[in-house]
Protein backbone atom coordinates (compact mmCIF):
# COMPACT_ATOMS: atom_id res chain seq x y z
CA UNK A 1 0.00 0.00 0.00
CA UNK A 2 1.40 3.38 -1.02
CA UNK A 3 1.95 6.01 1.65
CA UNK A 4 0.08 9.32 1.12
CA UNK A 5 2.10 12.53 0.91
CA UNK A 6 0.51 13.68 4.20
CA UNK A 7 1.98 10.67 5.99
CA UNK A 8 5.38 11.14 4.31
CA UNK A 9 5.37 14.76 5.47
CA UNK A 10 4.62 13.70 9.07
CA UNK A 11 7.35 11.05 8.93
CA UNK A 12 9.91 13.58 7.66
CA UNK A 13 8.88 16.02 10.39
CA UNK A 14 9.75 13.41 13.04
CA UNK A 15 13.22 13.22 11.46
CA UNK A 16 13.59 16.99 11.71
CA UNK A 17 12.85 17.76 8.05
CA UNK A 18 10.16 20.39 7.47
CA UNK A 19 8.58 19.67 4.09
CA UNK A 20 4.91 20.42 3.43
CA UNK A 21 2.57 18.13 1.55
CA UNK A 22 2.34 20.60 -1.37
CA UNK A 23 6.12 20.90 -1.59
CA UNK A 24 6.44 17.09 -1.59
CA UNK A 25 3.92 16.82 -4.42
CA UNK A 26 5.78 19.44 -6.45
CA UNK A 27 9.10 17.66 -5.81
CA UNK A 28 7.72 14.30 -6.96
CA UNK A 29 6.47 15.90 -10.17
CA UNK A 30 9.78 17.65 -10.93
CA UNK A 31 11.59 15.58 -13.56
CA UNK A 32 14.92 17.20 -12.67
CA UNK A 33 15.29 14.94 -9.62
CA UNK A 34 15.22 11.80 -11.75
CA UNK A 35 17.92 13.08 -14.10
CA UNK A 36 15.77 14.61 -16.83
CA UNK A 37 15.34 18.13 -18.16
CA UNK A 38 12.02 19.31 -19.60
CA UNK A 39 10.42 22.54 -20.67
CA UNK A 40 6.70 23.31 -20.68
CA UNK A 41 7.07 24.72 -24.21
CA UNK A 42 8.27 21.32 -25.39
CA UNK A 43 6.35 18.06 -25.06
CA UNK A 44 9.38 15.84 -25.41
CA UNK A 45 12.22 15.39 -22.93
CA UNK A 46 15.13 17.72 -23.72
CA UNK A 47 17.93 15.92 -21.94
CA UNK A 48 18.61 12.45 -20.57
CA UNK A 49 21.28 11.65 -18.02
CA UNK A 50 23.36 14.78 -18.67
CA UNK A 51 22.77 16.63 -15.42
CA UNK A 52 24.47 14.33 -12.95
CA UNK A 53 23.30 11.34 -10.94
CA UNK A 54 19.48 11.27 -10.42
CA UNK A 55 18.14 11.52 -6.85
CA UNK A 56 15.06 9.38 -7.52
CA UNK A 57 14.33 6.36 -9.77
CA UNK A 58 13.13 7.30 -13.25
CA UNK A 59 10.23 4.85 -13.65
CA UNK A 60 8.21 5.93 -10.54
CA UNK A 61 8.74 9.58 -11.50
CA UNK A 62 7.38 8.97 -14.99
CA UNK A 63 4.38 7.15 -13.48
CA UNK A 64 3.68 10.21 -11.32
CA UNK A 65 3.71 12.36 -14.47
CA UNK A 66 1.13 10.07 -16.07
CA UNK A 67 -1.10 10.20 -12.98
CA UNK A 68 -0.77 13.98 -12.81
CA UNK A 69 -1.75 14.33 -16.46
CA UNK A 70 -4.86 12.20 -15.86
CA UNK A 71 -5.76 13.56 -12.42
CA UNK A 72 -8.99 15.05 -13.73
CA UNK A 73 -10.23 11.50 -14.33
CA UNK A 74 -10.07 10.66 -10.62
CA UNK A 75 -12.75 11.61 -8.11
CA UNK A 76 -11.51 13.59 -5.14
CA UNK A 77 -12.72 12.64 -1.65
CA UNK A 78 -12.24 14.61 1.54
CA UNK A 79 -10.80 12.34 4.22
CA UNK A 80 -12.01 12.52 7.81
CA UNK A 81 -10.32 10.77 10.74
CA UNK A 82 -13.70 10.35 12.46
CA UNK A 83 -15.11 7.98 9.80
CA UNK A 84 -12.32 5.55 8.78
CA UNK A 85 -14.80 2.89 7.63
CA UNK A 86 -16.20 5.17 4.91
CA UNK A 87 -16.00 3.56 1.43
CA UNK A 88 -14.64 0.40 3.06
CA UNK A 89 -17.76 -1.15 4.59
CA UNK A 90 -20.65 -2.24 2.37
CA UNK A 91 -24.33 -2.24 3.25
CA UNK A 92 -25.41 -5.82 3.96
CA UNK A 93 -28.89 -5.13 2.56
CA UNK A 94 -28.05 -3.74 -0.90
CA UNK A 95 -24.28 -4.31 -1.20
CA UNK A 96 -23.48 -0.65 -1.86
CA UNK A 97 -20.64 1.32 -0.26
CA UNK A 98 -21.52 3.13 2.97
CA UNK A 99 -20.50 6.78 3.17
CA UNK A 100 -20.17 9.10 6.17
CA UNK A 101 -21.38 12.52 7.22
CA UNK A 102 -21.61 14.80 10.27
CA UNK A 103 -24.65 16.40 11.85
CA UNK A 104 -23.09 19.80 12.52
CA UNK A 105 -25.69 20.90 15.06
CA UNK A 106 -24.84 17.89 17.26
CA UNK A 107 -21.26 17.35 16.05
CA UNK A 108 -22.03 13.64 15.70
CA UNK A 109 -20.80 11.46 12.83
CA UNK A 110 -22.93 8.86 11.05
CA UNK A 111 -22.50 6.21 8.36
CA UNK A 112 -25.22 5.75 5.78
CA UNK A 113 -26.13 3.87 2.64
CA UNK A 114 -27.18 6.17 -0.21
CA UNK A 115 -29.48 3.63 -1.86
CA UNK A 116 -32.98 5.14 -1.76
CA UNK A 117 -34.74 1.83 -1.12
CA UNK A 118 -32.31 1.01 1.68
CA UNK A 119 -31.52 4.20 3.63
CA UNK A 120 -29.44 2.37 6.25
CA UNK A 121 -28.11 4.80 8.83
CA UNK A 122 -25.93 4.21 11.90
CA UNK A 123 -23.98 6.20 14.48
CA UNK A 124 -20.22 6.15 13.83
CA UNK A 125 -19.52 5.63 17.54
CA UNK A 126 -21.67 2.49 17.62
CA UNK A 127 -20.24 1.13 14.38
CA UNK A 128 -16.68 1.68 15.59
CA UNK A 129 -17.40 -0.10 18.87
CA UNK A 130 -18.96 -3.03 17.00
CA UNK A 131 -16.03 -3.13 14.57
CA UNK A 132 -13.60 -3.26 17.50
CA UNK A 133 -15.53 -6.22 18.92
CA UNK A 134 -15.47 -7.83 15.46
CA UNK A 135 -11.67 -7.54 15.38
CA UNK A 136 -11.42 -9.13 18.83
CA UNK A 137 -12.67 -12.39 17.32
CA UNK A 138 -9.30 -12.69 15.59
CA UNK A 139 -7.20 -11.91 18.66
CA UNK A 140 -5.13 -14.49 20.54
CA UNK A 141 -5.13 -15.04 24.29
CA UNK A 142 -1.63 -14.00 25.51
CA UNK A 143 -1.14 -17.29 27.37
CA UNK A 144 -1.29 -19.17 24.05
CA UNK A 145 1.25 -16.97 22.25
CA UNK A 146 4.25 -19.23 22.89
CA UNK A 147 2.45 -22.52 22.00
CA UNK A 148 1.21 -20.87 18.81
CA UNK A 149 4.69 -19.61 17.91
CA UNK A 150 6.07 -23.10 18.53
CA UNK A 151 3.47 -24.53 16.14
CA UNK A 152 4.32 -21.99 13.44
CA UNK A 153 8.07 -22.61 13.91
CA UNK A 154 7.43 -26.31 13.42
CA UNK A 155 5.47 -25.59 10.25
CA UNK A 156 8.20 -23.30 8.91
CA UNK A 157 10.81 -25.97 9.62
CA UNK A 158 8.67 -28.49 7.74
CA UNK A 159 8.49 -26.11 4.79
CA UNK A 160 12.27 -25.67 4.86
CA UNK A 161 12.91 -29.44 5.08
CA UNK A 162 10.53 -30.13 2.18
CA UNK A 163 12.20 -27.49 0.03
CA UNK A 164 15.64 -28.86 0.86
CA UNK A 165 14.54 -32.34 -0.29
CA UNK A 166 13.13 -30.84 -3.47
CA UNK A 167 16.38 -28.97 -4.07
CA UNK A 168 18.44 -32.17 -3.68
CA UNK A 169 16.29 -34.01 -6.22
CA UNK A 170 16.41 -31.06 -8.64
CA UNK A 171 20.22 -30.80 -8.40
CA UNK A 172 20.53 -34.49 -9.28
CA UNK A 173 18.19 -34.00 -12.26
CA UNK A 174 20.26 -31.01 -13.35
CA UNK A 175 23.47 -33.08 -13.23
CA UNK A 176 21.92 -35.93 -15.23
CA UNK A 177 20.50 -33.54 -17.82
CA UNK A 178 23.85 -31.76 -18.20
CA UNK A 179 25.43 -35.16 -18.96
CA UNK A 180 22.77 -35.79 -21.63
CA UNK A 181 23.47 -32.40 -23.24
CA UNK A 182 27.22 -33.15 -23.33
CA UNK A 183 26.54 -36.56 -24.88
CA UNK A 184 24.24 -34.96 -27.48
CA UNK A 185 26.94 -32.47 -28.49
CA UNK A 186 29.55 -35.24 -28.75
CA UNK A 187 27.31 -37.32 -31.03
CA UNK A 188 26.67 -34.29 -33.23
CA UNK A 189 30.37 -33.45 -33.53
CA UNK A 190 31.28 -37.08 -34.33
CA UNK A 191 28.59 -37.20 -37.04
CA UNK A 192 26.37 -39.83 -35.38
CA UNK A 193 23.31 -37.54 -35.67
CA UNK A 194 22.46 -34.81 -38.18
CA UNK A 195 21.84 -31.12 -37.41
CA UNK A 196 18.04 -31.44 -37.53
CA UNK A 197 18.00 -34.13 -34.85
CA UNK A 198 20.57 -32.22 -32.80
CA UNK A 199 18.47 -29.03 -32.85
CA UNK A 200 15.31 -30.96 -31.91
CA UNK A 201 16.83 -32.46 -28.76
CA UNK A 202 18.78 -29.30 -27.95
CA UNK A 203 15.49 -27.34 -27.66
CA UNK A 204 13.90 -30.12 -25.60
CA UNK A 205 16.82 -30.32 -23.15
CA UNK A 206 17.04 -26.52 -22.87
CA UNK A 207 13.37 -26.38 -21.85
CA UNK A 208 13.86 -29.12 -19.25
CA UNK A 209 16.93 -27.36 -17.87
CA UNK A 210 15.01 -24.09 -17.54
CA UNK A 211 12.26 -25.85 -15.55
CA UNK A 212 14.82 -27.51 -13.26
CA UNK A 213 16.61 -24.22 -12.60
CA UNK A 214 13.27 -22.63 -11.68
CA UNK A 215 12.58 -25.47 -9.24
CA UNK A 216 16.00 -24.96 -7.63
CA UNK A 217 15.42 -21.23 -7.35
CA UNK A 218 11.98 -21.73 -5.75
CA UNK A 219 13.39 -24.25 -3.26
CA UNK A 220 15.76 -21.70 -1.72
CA UNK A 221 14.85 -20.87 1.89
CA UNK A 222 16.05 -18.24 4.31
CA UNK A 223 14.94 -18.73 7.91
CA UNK A 224 17.21 -16.00 9.32
CA UNK A 225 14.50 -13.35 9.52
CA UNK A 226 11.52 -15.63 10.20
CA UNK A 227 11.68 -15.04 13.96
CA UNK A 228 11.29 -11.27 13.43
CA UNK A 229 8.40 -11.81 11.01
CA UNK A 230 6.83 -14.29 13.42
CA UNK A 231 7.01 -11.82 16.34
CA UNK A 232 5.36 -9.08 14.25
CA UNK A 233 2.64 -11.41 13.04
CA UNK A 234 1.77 -12.73 16.51
CA UNK A 235 1.99 -9.27 18.09
CA UNK A 236 -0.57 -7.97 15.62
CA UNK A 237 -2.82 -11.00 16.20
CA UNK A 238 -2.67 -10.30 19.94
CA UNK A 239 -3.65 -6.61 19.76
CA UNK A 240 -5.62 -6.07 16.53
CA UNK A 241 -8.52 -4.18 18.12
CA UNK A 242 -6.26 -1.93 20.24
CA UNK A 243 -3.97 -1.12 17.29
CA UNK A 244 -6.97 -0.17 15.17
CA UNK A 245 -8.61 1.94 17.89
CA UNK A 246 -5.42 3.90 18.62
CA UNK A 247 -4.31 4.45 15.00
CA UNK A 248 -4.83 7.47 12.78
CA UNK A 249 -6.92 7.40 9.60
CA UNK A 250 -4.20 5.97 7.37
CA UNK A 251 -3.18 3.31 9.94
CA UNK A 252 -6.79 2.22 10.47
CA UNK A 253 -7.50 1.89 6.76
CA UNK A 254 -4.25 0.01 6.19
CA UNK A 255 -5.09 -2.43 9.01
CA UNK A 256 -8.60 -2.90 7.61
CA UNK A 257 -7.08 -3.92 4.27
CA UNK A 258 -4.60 -6.29 5.94
CA UNK A 259 -7.14 -8.12 8.10
CA UNK A 260 -9.98 -8.06 5.55
CA UNK A 261 -8.43 -7.99 2.05
CA UNK A 262 -11.84 -8.30 0.39
CA UNK A 263 -15.33 -7.06 1.31
CA UNK A 264 -16.73 -6.15 4.74
CA UNK A 265 -20.51 -5.96 5.17
CA UNK A 266 -22.50 -4.28 7.95
CA UNK A 267 -26.09 -5.10 8.86
CA UNK A 268 -27.78 -2.11 10.51
CA UNK A 269 -30.74 -4.19 11.75
CA UNK A 270 -28.64 -6.88 13.44
CA UNK A 271 -25.80 -4.45 14.28
CA UNK A 272 -23.05 -6.83 13.16
CA UNK A 273 -20.30 -7.22 10.57
CA UNK A 274 -19.48 -10.10 8.28
CA UNK A 275 -16.78 -10.77 5.69
CA UNK A 276 -16.27 -13.33 2.97
CA UNK A 277 -12.49 -13.53 3.50
CA UNK A 278 -10.09 -12.69 6.30
CA UNK A 279 -6.28 -12.64 6.20
CA UNK A 280 -5.24 -16.31 6.10
CA UNK A 281 -2.44 -15.97 8.65
CA UNK A 282 -4.53 -14.02 11.19
CA UNK A 283 -7.56 -16.30 10.79
CA UNK A 284 -5.49 -19.47 11.13
CA UNK A 285 -3.65 -18.11 14.15
CA UNK A 286 -7.00 -17.50 15.84
CA UNK A 287 -8.21 -21.00 14.97
CA UNK A 288 -5.07 -22.70 16.26
CA UNK A 289 -5.17 -20.64 19.47
CA UNK A 290 -8.77 -21.70 20.09
CA UNK A 291 -7.85 -25.34 19.44
CA UNK A 292 -4.99 -25.05 21.94
CA UNK A 293 -7.36 -23.49 24.47
CA UNK A 294 -9.81 -26.39 24.14
CA UNK A 295 -6.96 -28.91 24.30
CA UNK A 296 -5.94 -27.61 27.75
CA UNK A 297 -9.29 -28.42 29.37
CA UNK A 298 -9.67 -31.07 32.10
CA UNK A 299 -10.75 -33.80 29.69
CA UNK A 300 -8.98 -33.05 26.40
CA UNK A 301 -9.82 -36.37 24.72
CA UNK A 302 -13.55 -35.88 25.27
CA UNK A 303 -13.39 -32.22 24.25
CA UNK A 304 -11.51 -32.98 21.06
CA UNK A 305 -14.09 -35.61 20.19
CA UNK A 306 -17.28 -33.74 21.02
CA UNK A 307 -16.56 -30.06 20.58
CA UNK A 308 -16.69 -28.13 17.32
CA UNK A 309 -14.02 -25.69 16.22
CA UNK A 310 -15.68 -23.04 14.05
CA UNK A 311 -14.34 -20.01 12.26
CA UNK A 312 -15.32 -16.60 13.70
CA UNK A 313 -19.02 -16.03 13.01
CA UNK A 314 -18.24 -13.04 10.79
CA UNK A 315 -16.58 -15.28 8.19
CA UNK A 316 -18.75 -17.10 5.66
CA UNK A 317 -19.21 -19.97 5.28
CA UNK A 318 -18.75 -21.12 8.88
CA UNK A 319 -16.71 -24.23 9.54
CA UNK A 320 -18.09 -27.19 11.48
CA UNK A 321 -14.87 -29.23 11.45
CA UNK A 322 -13.40 -30.77 14.56
CA UNK A 323 -10.39 -29.24 16.27
CA UNK A 324 -8.07 -32.05 15.22
CA UNK A 325 -9.15 -31.62 11.61
CA UNK A 326 -8.66 -27.86 11.85
CA UNK A 327 -5.13 -28.36 13.20
CA UNK A 328 -4.28 -30.79 10.40
CA UNK A 329 -5.67 -28.41 7.77
CA UNK A 330 -3.73 -25.49 9.26
CA UNK A 331 -0.51 -27.50 9.26
CA UNK A 332 -1.05 -28.66 5.67
CA UNK A 333 -1.77 -25.11 4.51
CA UNK A 334 1.24 -23.74 6.33
CA UNK A 335 3.44 -26.36 4.68
CA UNK A 336 2.30 -25.08 1.31
CA UNK A 337 2.24 -21.33 1.74
CA UNK A 338 3.18 -20.20 5.26
CA UNK A 339 6.35 -18.43 4.19
CA UNK A 340 4.77 -16.57 1.27
CA UNK A 341 1.73 -15.57 3.36
CA UNK A 342 3.91 -14.22 6.16
CA UNK A 343 5.86 -12.04 3.74
CA UNK A 344 2.70 -10.85 2.00
CA UNK A 345 1.02 -10.15 5.33
CA UNK A 346 3.90 -7.90 6.48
Amino acid sequence: MLMPTTEISKWLEKLGVQLSEKRLSATFRNMFYCGLLTNKCWVKILSKGKIGKPLSPRKPSLNIQILSANRSKFESHKEDDSIPLKRTVLCDKCGKIMTGYIVKSKQIYYYKCNTKSCCSNRSAVEMHEEFTNFLKRYEINPKFIEPLKAQIRLSLKTVADTKEQTKTVSLKRKKDLAAKIDKLEERFVSGEIDKELFEKFKVKYAKEMSEILNEIDESKTNLSNHEILLDKCVKLSENISKIWASGDLWEKQRLQKIVFPEKIYYNTQKSNYRTTTANSIIAENARVARALEHAQTKNPSKKLKDSRMVAPSGIEPESGASETLILSIVLRRQKNDCKSNLLKFL
